[in-house]
């Protein structure tokens, strides 16, 4: 059994180095959340962060925006798909589990100790390149894509990606790297399928939550789809740099 100590939230802000970012792994819409919601309990800078963490289910229930009930339901549903779900790395290195240890607690409350591998991709942010996720954004998306594309774009959006003459970001990633990085089912591998069931949902749904307005285009090399060019006006907070917020 973990230790039952919640660690306060700390602005409800998920900060992930980018090579977990650039990483493959598919979650579901309440496994993101619930992943999204115990990494801002870690305070990502101090080296004697360990890599047990607690969420109330309240707290997830208050930022969802559902019954506490519903909430609880949900969770232990989520806390045993998680705990079967795999990273692979874009390093080429093995992959990892995202949890080391799990339990259900009494008292409305979850917990978890993260990977030793993965907790290093959340800890270790002193010299490196991350993004944070806010939660108040993360939390109100629907598709387990969307959520997904959200980090990856803002991610993105900091490595020379601004196109100071149009005032917008201008994003261009590889099919093939896209498809790997969502983790994308097979039945999506073909770009018409991807577009409809993949693309478009998400781009509407991050419009319709005023997170960002995003039209793209594929980039073609001969007949195939080689790439994606995406250009994005974001809705929210315009700083560039590491994401704060």
């Amino acid at each position: 059994m973990l230790s039952s100590k919640v660690i306060e939230m700390k602005g409800y802000k998920a900060a992930k180095e980018m090579v977990l970012v650039e990483s493959s792994y598919k979650l579901s819409e309440v496994e993101h959340k619930l992943v999204n919601m115990l990494i801002s309990t870690l305070n990502s800078h101090k080296e004697e962060e360990t890599p047990t963490c607690s969420i109330r289910v309240q707290d997830y229930a208050s930022l969802v925006g559902i019954r506490v009930d519903k909430a609880k339901y949900a969770l232990v549903e989520a806390m045993d798909t998680l705990w079967e779900r795999e990273i692979v790395w874009a390093d080429g290195s093995k992959k990892c589990r995202w949890l080391q240890e799990r339990a259900d607690l009494e008292g409305g409350i979850i917990e978890v100790k993260f990977s030793d591998r993965v907790f290093k991709s959340l800890t270790d942010l002193k010299n490196s390149t991350y993004v944070q996720l806010v939660n108040e954004y993360s939390m109100v998306l629907k598709g387990s894509y969307t959520i997904r594309m959200f980090e990856i774009l803002l991610a993105e959006r900091y490595i020379k990606n601004w196109d100071n003459n149009k005032r917008i970001y201008k994003i261009t990633l590889p099919f093939s790297e896209l498809k790997y990085r969502l983790a994308v089912s097979n039945s999506y591998q073909e770009y018409r399928v991807f577009k409809v069931n993949v693309l478009d949902k998400l781009v509407k749904e991050l419009a319709a939550k005023d997170i960002a307005v995003i039209t793209y285009q594929s980039v073609k090399l001969g007949r195939r789809v080689d790439a994606v060019e995406f250009r994005i006006n974001w809705l929210i907070k315009k700083s560039r740099g590491k994401y704060e917020g």
